[in-house]
């Protein structure tokens, strides 16, 4: 047990210094301690005997866990010889697992109790206790580090310093109690950091450190500043750059601890405060989120009582909505209404009619005469008499009753509908070019003006400006003053005044009916509730002379009924009116009172008059007493008489035109407001709600509203109104942006920041010398930071108003209030961008152009800024504390409420192409609170190019309120909910449809950008991949401008993983009104399908997903009869005079129908995701298009593939290049190493280094022009990458020629440095021996051998005492995540991913497991159910068997197959790294490319089958191999290093130097043991060297000439040879071993062969004795005859003889080591000569002796180049295998055609059958029971069948189908090959019967060789 304890001992110290020792590599403790086998075999041992029942101690235990903490995390099966320990081993570890504070506590409590227990095997154990707690402590360094942030672990290094650093200190009983305190007080410590910032934090353990080195100043100042270094060190890169500047200044050169006291306190000082006013900030923010109404009263309505019922009310169903009334969700409901294609069927069906065609703006909404009119109580009554007795030729008198005038339909459903509603209809009668209501009658017997109704009407029109230049006016009409001229009629008129001014209003071309009149449908029915309306139009001028009626903008009003009855509406009229018209036809007493008090209004007044033959003298006679009492002038009298309507219209047009060319009164309607509530109207803005909304929008908007009419104020000419304007526009200009940064700190550049880190952290394209978890935890450091900082920022006033408005209004006060910030917003953006636009289109200069832009942007305000800066807020609060999302859950709740009420919610903000994830999915899981839990959407999204009519389409589809034509000022994409009618909900499955609209792509402003390409890109990506259906909308037939686009988001869906659906496409081709577009577009859709296709297969190969997607539509769903609709263009005719067309509006209504049915399909396969499911949905697909960082950057996604195929090519000569220079630089290392001057060589290297560079430069270079040279396909899309690639290709070997030289001279000085360290310790050694010996003779009596040994041993140390150990850092792992990402960037995505989840050590370290391929989607599924779709003939036959062949291989197999190919292409790489490892050179960072080069040809060479089942596994490969590797170079590294290291040297050295001091003391002769001593250093070595080098190739020479001329002559000879083998030993495993792994089985044939060879006995000696005596006595003659030569010569020296014996014998091949010469030293040369010949036969006889001492297999295997090796690399051939049964090439070199004259069948190699020939398939599907896999790999064209066309050609094979060898094979061993693969045995005839006289003969004829010459 003493003996365990003190090897357990001193294994702990071992153990202990590799922990504390930072720059020691793991490998020295797991490759050189727990990979010795001695070590192993002692564990074992050890473990056996503490483990057996009779050892029960303590301490046992202790030893026991001591034993786990030496394996560590390595797993036990990684150890070759502790199997034993399995049993108890991990249970130990699993009850000790230490992974917390509380852990190491417990630890140490234990540890103390049993360090004081009073035994003697606890004394034994003191030492193990007091390294096992020091271990303890350095692993609580990672536990804090894991648990908390990285710096968290300097707390340890500065509490328990003391206990760390000085591990030979032992522990008393005080201080297990101070440990344990310490780690309580870490631990407190630690609490308080983690509510800290990371800037606070590390702050605060500076200033701990700070307060610990004070102490040590004084007394230990080199330990003080030892331990900052330590701490700095620790930290690292992880340290704020504040702290790194305070320690650079204070740290050098002396610690200025007060300065450095007082800047860190600076710094704990402003993140305290930071911190309070984030605090502050949450707080205000969490009030406001806390606030809500001041009132619970409901929806209020305008009249203070409910409105009363009337019978056009009664009849038209409205009577329901007298209470409350109809809301906006009611009439935008989807329901299935036939309403544009038919009649109403009852009278009460007549308002759904009309709102419904209203709201798709058909122009035949007021053809509203019903099928079924007899619902009038009356005509039911008079059914009952009998028709003949009431049978009427000329017209029923009941037809009033039978219908109803539209204008009371229109006056009803305005009665029946709430604000939002009269104002959505009010818009679009607008758009329409319908007359709109102004002054509508109610039931209680007054009027309502509709000033809040019209307040949403926006209209563009052209004007002259000052310059007289044409500018466009984009104006709300409420607002804007115009004249207004009226229209009414006194008493009854013979024709139409309506139909008059819709002919006066309209263009002959392009006639509209704004107002409804008598000629219309069922318009001459009697009105009965309209009468005293007052509707209003607009005309607004083109600039255009043939199409303008009047040159100025002017309001028309029309009062309906005979003015003589509505008294007030006239007196109305007659104030707010500049041109009044009165319509007579006689004139009476009223008729002429009415004219005289209209002639005092403000207004001109005309007469038109139209008098009848009958009273044409009395109208003549009033005419004239008009003119005299009131001076009406005959100007103002227009009289139609024999006029028709053509020339009467021009007569009034023109006078009215005159009018309004003369600077008449104007008037907005906000001002006509007043005057109607003078005259005694009710206005509809003065309903408390929306005053109260209004006022809320005032205050929100008060600065800005107020400086605006300052300055407009301050600007306004009195006589120029115009100017006036501009001014205002110019002040808005630089006001708006100067809002927007002021209001909204939270977005801008902060959020954009934020956008752009966060996309970073997914592409990590910036990574830079970091590796790649460094960089992500930098990152999302920088993300909290930069959430930090917003919420240092105060909270804007408007915001705060703002949110308070939201959370304080009833619903109906927070819409009031949203609509009036819309209409506000938007006036102000509105008054700004057109003369931005217009300085835009002016502009020629770039950078002016760009700086427009910029300010385009920025003067762009709406109401989504407002809603965006509150998610901000909450995104930040919840980051900076996810503990407050329960308190601010009140905003996400009133956003979806907003949602739910119509209002759009910005999804994408497409200023940074990012959605704020958490405020998003927040609104929609608060929208499914609101609804139900199981809430179901289908999502609809629109796409299109800029200005291609998106936010129309949808807005006319269902009614929404996108915004139209604001150009690029709002940018992203918004969505929408449209509620559902019931039936419609269980149609479609789903409870809403969410529609998204987008920005328009591919901006013409933005085009030359390259960024416009990744922001389009990424944006149709995300709002496809989100979508259930897609409308793309087009321009005009040409579906060019979206192909680009559509080609990408074919591409990065097939990149993106698969989320189980796809989406449906429609092509919206807008602007086409040929009625035979479709039959004409058909050929050019097909091409586009075509085209699609081609993309789809071209992305799915670059993918490797070519069997998954192979169509368009196995990406994107599509019904070709459907998938292009044509719409006609919007307007008939010329806005803004034009009215939206009929045919557009129809076609959107069949359009909707088809998206309806489209629903109703897909539910079929599956049904619609709930919110729940849609929110994870939208991550997903938002983090994989974040992390996509390949293809968004490209135009489309052919120049993809071009740009990925130059770029591999670019690879390849990149690697070259790389190869190139690393095999130049290991040359030029040998040459450095082998230099005594290595400075000398520099000039000559940075020749070489320079042609080298160049010579390469001007290569590929040619290679670059070559490759554009050629017929590449879609190089045109590369065209512009050219110059890019030949910058890489000059800076690629400059930066590798700089690489090169750096690396060789820093071994220069490395080597310099070396040698200087030698020299002078050899010389001190030296000098230090002779002392001794001399202080040693000076004693009085003789010094023992065992004392002088002690002296020397002291010496010694002392001298080398000073000497540190070499040390060179290299960033392996570095280099290696740099390679992988750099290799292949269309997998760069994965393997971040992949890294993301598992560092490359962890990759590494654990046994690699295949794992199936991840489930497919779709696609699969349809493809095994069409196997069982029936089939006809021969097809259903060949068919029915290829599959059946196909399952019957992969039944089973394919698990194994998958393991067994990724082992065996790992295999090939782990020998190729041990290759390189093995090498006597330095780590190079260009290694690391080299191995990823080799795995992707390992990869290359499986065949299609095998690459196919290993293809999910290519990144997993790269990364296990290459953290293998990692490991493998760190090795190589260090043991390079440790070759180099002069202390390792001279520990080597430290025998001969004792020996030198031993002889110099006892005065030996020292000639004998010098020339022993060069024998022994110099000449053995040197010898040894070559006599290896000489026997392998002697071996392969003799073997290839004489002992097997015909079988190891040829490559085809060796690998008959070998399945000759193969049958002989008649093994099966041999047979899987050369199937498998054909390589490793040649090579090992190769060894028995050489094996055989060597052990021939010859004249009785074995004849590898015989070749390598002769070899050495051989070399052993140059040696004794160059001596002999040398005695003749003169020297004086010992250094003279030696130098002139080394230069002689260099001369006759022998290349003498002469690193150790300078222990030889002696003056007496001719005894040393005389000595040295002794020597030499000496050293004779023990070569000899060794000759037959070694066993001859391992003897062969320690070769540097072994004969089976070399014999192979001789008969491999090219090393290409058959892609299908993976027989080898039989020829030689590269470039070449493959061949092989006898390939495998395929049930050997468990190939598919299904490449087989078409014709042998039809031929061999006759036979039932033929079992395919018994045919050969018969392939004729490799590349003609689609397979990897980087894969080397194979061309026609063979002629016939049968390899009777391998038939032969198969057949024997059918049962083994069948457990094997796990399948079921090959099936032969009965009849067949093959012996082995039948192969034979067959291979005989094949090779053309009798099988006897191969023995």
């Amino acid at each position: 047990m003493m003996t365990c304890i003190k090897y357990v001992t001193e294994c702990t110290k071992v153990h202990f210094k590799v922990l504390v020792s930072q720059s020691v590599s793991e490998f020295v403790w797991e490759k050189l301690f727990l990979y010795n086998r001695n070590i192993q075999t002692w564990l074992v041992k050890m473990a056996n005997f503490l483990n057996s029942p009779d050892t029960s101690h303590p301490v046992v235990r202790v030893l026991l866990q001591q034993v786990t903490d030496f394996l560590g995390e390595h797993e036990i099966r990684e150890l070759e010889g502790l199997k034993s320990l399995k049993g108890f081993l991990p249970t130990i570890k699993k009850h000790e697992e230490i992974l917390s504070i509380q852990s190491v506590k417990d630890h140490l409590s234990q540890m103390k109790t049993y360090a004081t227990l009073e035994d003697p095997l606890t004394d034994a154990a003191q030492e193990i206790f007091n390294y096992k707690v020091r271990c303890s402590l350095l692993n609580l360094k990672d536990i804090v580090a894991k648990t908390g942030e990285q710096y968290h672990q300097s707390l340890v290094t500065l509490l328990f310093y003391e206990y760390i650093r000085k591990g030979d200190v032992w522990l008393k009983i005080t201080d297990w109690e101070a440990i344990i305190d310490k780690v309580n007080e870490l631990e407190r410590h630690i609490n308080n950091l983690k509510s800290m910032d990371k800037d606070e934090g590390e702050a605060s353990v500076f200033l701990m450190a700070l307060k610990k080195v004070d102490g040590l100043l004084n007394t230990k100042e080199q330990e003080a500043t030892e331990l900052i270094d330590i701490i700095k060190d620790e930290m690292g890169s992880d340290l704020c750059p504040a702290l790194q500047e305070i320690l650079k200044q204070g740290g050098e050169p002396k610690l200025n601890l007060q300065q450095m006291r007082d800047e860190l306190n600076l710094i704990i000082n402003k993140c305290v405060k930071d911190k309070e006013m984030q605090q502050k900030n949450i707080n205000k923010i969490k009030q406001l989120a806390c606030k809500s109404p001041n009132s619970t009263v409901q929806l209020q309505q305008l009249e203070s009582q409910p409105l009363k019922t009337n019978e056009i009310i009664e009849l038209l169903g409205l009577d329901k909505f007298c209470k409350v009334k109809q809301n906006v969700r009611q009439i935008k409901k989807v329901h299935n209404l036939e309403i544009l294609y038919s009649s109403p069927p009852e009278l009460v069906n007549i308002p759904g009619y009309f709102i419904g065609r209203l709201m798709m703006l058909h122009s035949n909404t007021m053809n509203l005469k019903c099928l079924k009119p007899q619902t009038h109580p009356e005509v039911t009554k008079k059914e009952s008499v009998t028709e003949d007795e009431n049978e009427n030729w000329f017209g029923d008198a009941n037809d009033d009753k039978l219908n109803i005038n539209p204008l009371d339909v229109v006056v009803a459903v305005f009665m029946c509908s709430d604000l939002f509603v009269q104002q959505e209809l009010v818009v679009k009668m607008s758009l329409c070019q319908f007359a709109i209501p102004l002054l509508l009658p109610t039931t209680n017997k007054t009027s309502t003006f509709l000033l809040w109704t019209l307040s949403a009407v926006k209209k563009k029109w052209k004007r002259k400006s000052t310059e007289n230049e044409s500018c466009v006016t984009d104006k709300r009409l409420a607002t804007y003053p115009m004249a207004h001229v009226t229209f009414i009629r006194l008493g009854d008129l013979q024709r139409s005044k309506s139909a008059f001014f819709n002919g006066l209003l309209g263009a002959s071309e392009f006639q509209s009916n704004f107002f409804i009149h008598s000629d219309m449908e069922c318009r001459d029915v009697r009105r009965k509730i309209s009468n005293g309306l007052i509707e209003l139009t607009w005309h607004l001028p083109h600039e255009k002379e043939h199409l303008d009626v009047f040159s100025t903008p002017c309001c028309i009003l029309n009062l309906r009924g005979d003015a003589k009855l509505f008294s007030k509406h006239v007196a109305f009229l007659a104030e707010v009116s500049s041109v009044i018209c009165l319509f007579v036809d006689n004139i009476g007493d009223e008729e002429e009172k009415l004219i005289c008090a209209l002639q005092k209004s403000k207004g001109k007044v005309f007469l038109l008059v139209n008098p009848t033959n009958s009273n044409l003298l009395e109208n003549s006679r009033r005419l004239s007493h008009l003119k005299s009492t009131l001076n009406i002038t005959k100007d103002q009298v227009l009289i139609r008489t024999k006029k028709n309507d053509s020339e009467f219209i021009s007569v009034v047009r023109s006078a009215i035109s005159n009018v309004l060319t003369s600077e008449p009164h104007t008037m907005s309607l906000e001002k006509m407001a007043e005057d109607a509530k003078r005259c005694g109207f009710n206005i509809d803005e003065d309903y408390a709600p929306c005053q109260t909304g209004k006022d809320k929008a005032n205050v929100v908007l008060r600065n800005l509203k107020q400086k605006t009419c300052d300055e407009s104020q301050q600007k306004k000419s009195p006589i120029e109104g115009e100017k006036a304007e501009d001014n205002t526009c110019e002040f808005n200009q630089e006001g708006i942006p100067k809002f927007k940064k002021k209001t909204f700190p939270f977005q801008g550049e902060s959020w954009r920041e934020y956008s752009e880190t966060d996309k970073e952290s997914w592409r990590l394209k910036n990574i830079g010398q970091k590796t790649l978890c460094e960089y992500t935890k930098e990152l999302n450091q920088k993300k909290m930071k930069i959430r930090q900082k917003q919420m240092e920022k105060d909270i804007s006033v408007p915001v705060e108003k703002f949110i308070e408005a939201l959370m304080m209004s009833t619903s109906e006060e927070r819409l009031f209030f949203l609509h009036w910030m819309k209409l506000y917003l938007d006036s102000l953006s509105a008054d700004v961008l057109p003369e931005i636009q217009t300085q835009l289109v002016k502009c020629k200069d770039e950078n002016k152009k760009k700086a427009l832009l910029e300010k385009f942007s920025n003067s762009s305000v709406g109401l989504e800024h407002f809603l965006r800066e509150i998610g901000q807020m909450y995104e930040a609060v919840i980051m900076c504390d996810s503990t407050l999302k329960a308190d601010l859950s009140s905003l996400p709740r009133v956003a979806a409420e907003i949602l739910l009420d119509g209002v759009p919610i910005e999804l994408i903000d497409g200023n940074v192409s990012n959605i704020p994830l958490r405020w998003v999915s927040d609104i929609l899981a608060e929208v499914q609170n609101k609804t139900h839990p199981d809430t179901h959407i289908y999502v609809l999204s629109v796409l299109g190019v800029q200005s291609s009519g998106k936010s129309t389409l949808l807005n006319t589809l269902f009614g929404l309120q996108f915004a139209v034509g604001a150009g690029r000022c709002t940018r992203g994409a918004f969505m929408q909910l449209i509620h559902l009618d019931d039936n419609v909900k269980e149609e479609l499955g789903c409870d809403y449809i969410l529609v998204m609209d987008t920005e328009g792509l591919r901006a013409p402003e933005l085009l030359n950008s390259r960024d416009i390409y990744e922001h389009d890109n990424e944006m149709a990506t995300l709002i496809t991949g989100l979508s259930d259906i897609t409308l793309v909308t087009l321009s005009s037939e040409n579906i060019a401008e979206m192909q680009d686009i559509l080609q990408i988001v074919i591409h990065a869906m097939i990149r993106m993983r698969e989320t189980g659906k796809k989406p449906n496409i429609y092509f919206i081709h807008n602007n086409v009104s040929d009625v035979s577009a479709g039959v004409q577009n058909m050929f050019g859709n097909r091409k586009l399908l075509e085209q699609l296709d081609i993309v789809t297969r071209a992305a799915a190969k670059q993918e490797n997903k070519e069997k998954t997607y192979s169509r368009f539509s196995d990406v994107i769903q599509y019904d070709p009869s459907k998938i292009s609709i044509y719409i006609p263009g919007l307007w008939r005719g010329v806005p803004p005079m034009a009215a939206v067309s009929n045919g557009y509006s129809e076609k959107l209504y069949e359009l909707k129908a088809v998206l309806l049915e489209c629903m109703k399909e897909k539910k079929v396969a599956y049904s619609p995701m709930s919110i729940t499911n849609y929110i994870k949905s939208m991550e997903d697909v938002s983090y994989a298009v974040k992390s996509e960082d390949f293809i968004f950057s490209f135009q489309n996604s052919l120049a993809a593939e071009a740009f990925a195929k130059l770029s591999n090519q670019y690879n390849d000569w990149k690697w070259e290049i790389q190869k190139s220079f690393m095999e130049w630089r290991e040359g030029a290392e040998m040459r450095i190493k082998s230099c005594e001057e290595p400075d000398s060589l520099e000039p000559q290297l940075s020749k070489e280094a320079g042609d080298l560079a160049k010579a390469k430069e001007e290569l590929y270079l040619q290679k670059l022009t070559y490759y554009y040279k050629r017929d590449v396909e879609n190089k045109q899309y590369i065209e512009r990458d050219k110059q890019y690639f030949e910058v890489n290709i000059k800076g690629l070997c400059k930066q590798y020629m700089n690489t090169a030289l750096m690396g060789c001279k820093t071994l220069m000085k490395t080597c310099k440095r070396v040698n200087m360290i030698m020299r002078r310790y050899k010389e001190q050694i030296k000098e230090r021996v002779n002392n001794l010996v001399k202080e040693c003779k000076e004693g009085k009596s003789k010094v023992l051998e065992a004392e002088l040994h002690k002296e020397f041993e002291k010496m010694w140390k002392e001298t080398l005492g000073s000497l540190e150990r070499l040390v060179i850092e290299v960033d392996i792992r570095h280099d290696m995540e740099e390679s992988l990402l750099q290799s292949d960037p269309t997998r760069s995505k994965d393997i971040k991913e992949k890294l993301r989840r598992r560092g490359l050590h962890e990759w590494g370290n654990k046994e690699f497991i295949a794992h199936d391929k991840p489930p497919k989607d779709e696609n699969d599924f349809k493809c095994q159910v069409n196997l069982f779709k029936p089939m006809k003939g021969i097809t259903r036959m060949a068919g029915g068997f290829i599959e059946y062949t196909k399952s019957v291989f992969k039944r089973g197999a394919h698990e194994n197959e998958t393991q067994r190919t990724a082992d065996m292409v790992i295999s090939t790489c782990v020998k190729y790294i041990n290759k390189l490892v093995s090498r006597d050179a330095d780590y190079d960072p260009s290694l690391c490319m080299g191995v990823i080069k080799e795995i992707e040809r390992q990869m290359k060479t499986l065949g299609d089958e095998k690459r196919e089942i290993i293809d999910h596994l290519q990144v997993d490969i790269k990364l296990h191999v290459c953290g293998s590797a990692v490991q493998r170079f760190q090795e190589m590294h260090d043991r390079f290093i440790s070759k180099i290291d002069p202390r390792s040297r001279l520990e080597e050295r430290k025998q001969t130097y004792w020996e030198m001091f031993s002889d110099l003391y006892h005065e030996r002769d020292k000639s004998q043991r010098a020339a022993k001593r060069f024998c022994d250093l110099c000449l053995k070595v040197s010898l040894i060297r070559g006599i290896e080098s000489q026997l392998s190739k002697r071996i392969v020479s003799d073997m290839r000439e004489t002992w097997a001329p015909v079988k190891l002559t040829n490559i085809p000879y060796f690998q008959l040879a070998l399945l000759i083998s193969l049958h002989e030993s008649g093994n099966f495993e041999d047979y899987k071993e050369y199937i498998r792994n054909y390589d490793g089985y040649a090579q090992r044939w190769l060894l028995k062969q050489v094996l055989e060879y060597c052990k021939t006995e010859v004249d009785g000696k074995m004849r590898l004795h015989s070749m390598e005596e002769e070899i050495m006595c051989n070399m052993m003659g140059k040696v004794k005859v160059t001596l002999k030569d040398v005695k003749e010569s003169e020297n004086k020296t010992a250094k003279d003889f030696l130098t002139h014996f080394m230069k002689a014998i260099e001369t006759r091949q022998v290349w003498i080591i002469k690193e150790n010469l300078d222990v030889i030293n002696l003056k007496n040369i001719k005894q040393f000569e005389v000595e040295l010949s002794e020597a030499i036969n000496e050293l004779e006889k023990e070569l000899k002796n060794q000759i037959t001492r070694f066993d001859v297999e391992c003897k062969l295997k320690n070769l540097s180049s072994p004969p089976h090796e070399q014999l192979f690399e001789l008969l491999k051939g090219c090393g290409e295998k058959c892609p299908y049964c993976g027989t080898p090439c039989e020829l030689d070199g590269e470039n070449h055609q493959h061949y092989s004259r006898y390939h495998r069948a395929f049930g050997v190699s468990n190939a598919s059958p299904n490449q087989l020939k078409s014709k042998s398939v039809i031929r061999n599907i006759l036979w039932w029971s033929f079992d395919l896999r018994r045919m050969n790999c018969v392939c004729q064209n490799y590349q003609a069948r689609q397979h990897n066309t980087e894969i080397n050609y194979w061309g026609e094979l063979y002629q016939d189908d049968t390899s009777l060898y391998w038939q032969f094979v198969l057949n024997k061993y059918k049962e083994d090959f069948a457990t094997f693969y796990k399948t079921t045995p090959v099936r032969f005839r009965r009849t067949f019967n093959l012996n082995w006289e039948d192969v034979k003969s067959d291979l005989e004829n094949k090779y053309r060789i009798s099988l006897e010459d191969l023995r």
